[in-house]
This record gives C-alpha cells, structure tokens and sequence, in this order.
C-alpha cells in the first residue's frame, strides 16, 4: 500500500483510469497525504454513510442498481429449467458488483455492507458457476445444476438492493468531494465504491471496498508488533496457516516462503502497569492481543501463540457462517465436513503469530 492522499481538485478524474473511536499511535504508510480541491463550506455535502460511491461521467445516484438489474435480468423473475443455468451465469456477468473474480470475493461482498444473506447468496452463485463443491456421485448432476441454478436466479430476480443504497452509501461527484477525505494514491477512481475506515477519528479516510480487508490487515499488522514491542518482544514469527489441517510439502514450503520474522534487541527494563488504549486503539477489539497484554504484564509471560487474521468486528467469520447455512440447500452442492476450516483459511489469511519477550 503506498498511502493516502487528498486529490488536488485541478487533477481530472477519467474512467480511462481504471486499472488499477481513535488515533493509531505508530506511524504507517497511511500517513501520505496530498490537497483535494476547495469546496465552499455551504457546498460541502455531508458524509454520513460508510460507503461512498464516485459517480462516472453522466452517472446519477440509483444507476449502480437499476441499470445493472435492468440489462441482467430483463425484467424476468423466472426462467426455464432447460436455460437456467446461462441465464444465471449472464445475468452475474452483468452486475456491478459482479464483473470478476476479484470483487467476486466474500472480502469485497462483506465490505459493501450488503444486506444479511446477500453476499453469501452471491457467492454461493459463483461457487455454483465455478463448479466448486460439486457433489461426488452424481447421477443427475445437471438435472440438479439446473434447479439450482433456476433456484438462485428466482432469489437473485427478487433481490431489491434500494434500501441498502439508500441506507448505507454516499453518491458523489468527484467535484464534491470535500476537501478533507482522504483517498490512496491514484484514488479516487470515477464509479468506483469506496468504504470509511472503522474508526471515528478516522472517517474522512476512505479504501476500495476491493481491499478494504487487506488495507486494514496491514494496518493491523504494524500496530501488532508496535504493541509486542512495547511489551518487551525480542523475537515476532508470523507464519500463514495452511488450508488443511494434514501439512503436506507444498503447504509446508508456502508457509515457510510467506513467513515474516522479527528480532529485536531487548532494550526494555520495566513494563508499564498497563498500556495506554488511545495509542493502541486495535487493541479494544482483539481478544487475542488482550489475552497476551494481560499474561505480559501481570504475570511475566515470556512468550505467547496465538492467531491473528484479515477479520474487522467478526464481520467476515458471519458471512463463513451463513454459507454454510445456505450451500447444503441445494441439490449439487456439498461441502466437505472440514469447509469452515478451509473457508477461514482461505478467506481470513490466518496466521499463527508466536512471540518471545525479554525477561524483565
């Protein structure tokens, strides 16, 4: 990640661009900033909603919904068995949110604050598409993709998103944007989505919604091991855990290839009675890191595991929940007994992060 900015309002936006409550206490590379354009203060509009979408050229607020539904489902709430499963599949292709395999993902669908059961439907769709899960054994597996897929797309046809526009996201025109939201460089980008950080003194700072999880795991990440080295750390090894629980080699060596390890000097002589939530504010909502401060400081720890994810407020973990829910109602899906492992694994980049402190 290389920063956030303020775009200099002199600088024209152009959709042929697209390829691309409390303060931290470290600094990160989210601290790069640059002006955005100068609003009068009665021209501000106010931004209240966690996510804010950037209207394109002739783009008015509502398109992202009904043009999008009007060219996918043609105004059809039902299809034939026989076609279910193309019309399905044309009908994704042509969604907003839908167009490729990187906003596909159950990351972006959750950080669109989606209503309940939505993002998991979405993604049931395209693990249907993909053929993933398929049942073994199946004797009429098309018969069974085609109620599926007819199923799916009966729900998909019914789906009224309009509340959740109006209730959850901010349209606006590249220039309206006050003058104090912050964007990373080479942001912001004409009708794209973008969500606020979780934070209240940080809600002039807005990520995609594309990475909106991996922009605050790195955050996360860096305010981690500021907290460990309070603490005394000497030794930090982060190692991604793999998506099955029998270790085989190749799983072995990508661990081992994506492993981070830190040393340090121990430089430390007391320990703080305790530590200070304002310059730690991540701290409030990691049980995990709790447990660890408190081991630390009240009994000495002189080394901890634990496990540390891409996961914001549980949010991710609901969503694993859900299709689990919704997956097994359907005739030619089946997932396999360990699929919440494999799902948080793949889903969450769990890593195991083991923790050696100094004596003190």
């Amino acid at each position: 990640m290389t920063g956030l900015q303020r775009q200099p309002k002199s600088k024209q936006l152009d959709s042929r661009q697209l390829r691309s409550p409390l303060q931290p206490a470290l600094t990160s590379p989210l601290s790069t900033y640059q002006p955005v354009g100068k609003l009068t203060k009665a021209a501000r509009p106010l931004l209240s909603k966690p996510l804010l979408h950037i209207l394109d050229h002739d783009e008015k607020p509502g398109d992202m919904l009904t043009q999008p539904k009007q060219k996918a489902l043609r105004g059809q709430a039902d299809v034939y068995i026989a076609r279910a499963e193309i019309e399905l599949r044309n009908a994704m292709q042509s969604l907003a949110f839908m167009t490729n395999s990187e906003i596909n993902s159950i990351s972006t669908l959750t950080a669109l604050s989606l209503p309940k059961a939505v993002a998991p439907m979405f993604w049931t769709i395209n693990a249907l598409l993909q053929e993933k899960f398929q049942k073994p054994n199946d004797y009429s597996r098309i018969h069974h993709r085609n109620h599926d897929a007819r199923l799916l797309y009966q729900q998909l046809a019914k789906l009224n998103l309009t509340p959740w526009s109006q209730r959850t996201v901010d349209y606006i025109q590249p220039s309206e944007l006050p003058n104090n939201i912050m964007f990373p460089i080479g942001h912001p980008i004409l009708g794209r989505t973008y969500r606020r950080h979780p934070f209240k003194s940080r809600s002039t700072h807005y990520y995609p919604v594309t990475d909106y999880f991996s922009v605050l795991f790195k955050e996360r990440e860096q305010a981690l091991l500021s907290l460990l080295g309070q603490l005394g750390a000497t030794k930090i090894v982060m190692t991604p855990i793999p998506s099955t629980t029998a270790l085989n080699c190749e799983e072995n060596l990508a661990a081992q290839l994506h492993q981070k390890v830190f040393k340090y000097p121990a430089r430390i002589n007391d320990l703080p009675p305790a530590l200070d939530i304002q310059k730690n504010p991540w701290l409030a909502g990691e049980p995990a890191w709790q447990s660890v401060v408190r081991e630390r400081l009240h009994r000495g720890a002189l080394s901890a595991q634990f496990e540390f994810d891409c996961d914001v407020m549980g949010m991710l973990k609901n969503q694993i929940k859900m299709i689990g829910q919704l997956v097994p109602g359907l005739d030619s899906m089946a997932l396999p007994d360990n699929y919440e492992d494999i799902l948080t694994t793949q889903i969450l980049q769990t890593r195991r992060v083991q923790v050696e402190f100094c004596e003190v």
